[in-house]
């Protein structure tokens, strides 16, 4: 709830002309639109109070109710409403109402749909600052910046068919002999001992293990065993005479 700024008003009962008392205030609401229609929350309220002097209760003179999907569809206009005592029209007020729908120039704006409402110009206000792009990828007719290409990521493995990025590099200015048999060696079909070797690195479940077949391949070592007790028997019999 909020208040416009008190107004003085003396009535003068001689005169029968009609009186205006300009209020002139602008109050701004944040409001979340709730999806029911029937909703208690989309109910807006105005009230017209008045009082004699600062400590005296404040009098009702009228009130009127509006919904806010009527707001939302008309989305700015002036309204005249007639503020009601039971039955009693008490006076008459104008009032302009002006909706917007994220001000901030992002989150749902673009799905709103309204009669004759053109979405650019629903976000073209905003409270952000809005930064030129930089003159590289500035485009000259929207100015607006351009979709930049991202190459494929280093980190990946090219055979799991990553939506991210582009694995398809640009080949370079000078096609040399060594990039030419590089690109034909990839395009060949790996081998079945390659494919046997991806299948039993993806199935050992901890990296102990997968470090452990790594190491067998790179450095040409056959599983770690441990050694049986006749050999750690001979082992150390074999210590123990060198000892002696």
């Amino acid at each position: 709830m909020k208040c416009t700024n008190p107004q003085v008003y003396k009535a003068n009962r001689s005169n029968r002309k009609t009186e205006t008392v300009n209020f002139g205030d602008v109050r701004y609401f944040s409001v979340k639109v709730p999806k029911q229609k029937s909703d208690p929350r989309n109910r807006i309220s105005l009230e017209l109070v008045g009082f004699e002097g600062p400590k005296e209760f404040p009098r009702l003179f009228g009130s009127v109710t509006m919904h806010l999907y009527d707001v939302i569809q008309k989305q700015s206009f002036t309204e005249i409403c007639a503020m009601r005592i039971r039955n009693m029209v008490f006076c008459t007020a104008e009032v302009e109402f002006m909706f917007c729908y994220g001000c901030l120039g992002y989150g749902y704006s673009h799905q709103l749909k309204l009669p004759g409402a053109d979405p650019a110009q629903s976000v073209a206000y905003s409270m952000f600052l809005r930064v030129p792009p930089p003159e590289n990828r500035k485009d000259a007719v929207t100015n607006v910046i351009k979709p930049q290409r991202m190459d494929y990521p280093a980190c990946l493995s090219p055979d799991l068919n990553v939506t991210v990025g582009n694995i398809e590099l640009e080949p370079p200015a000078e096609m040399t002999d060594h990039y030419i048999s590089l690109q034909n060696a990839l395009k060949e079909p790996p081998r079945e001992r390659l494919q046997k070797m991806k299948k039993e690195y993806r199935s050992l479940s901890t990296w102990r293990e997968k470090a452990e077949y790594l190491d067998q391949l790179i450095l040409k070592r056959g599983p770690k065993t441990r050694p049986t007790q006749p050999k750690v028997f001979f082992l150390l019999k074999g210590r123990q005479i060198r000892c002696s």
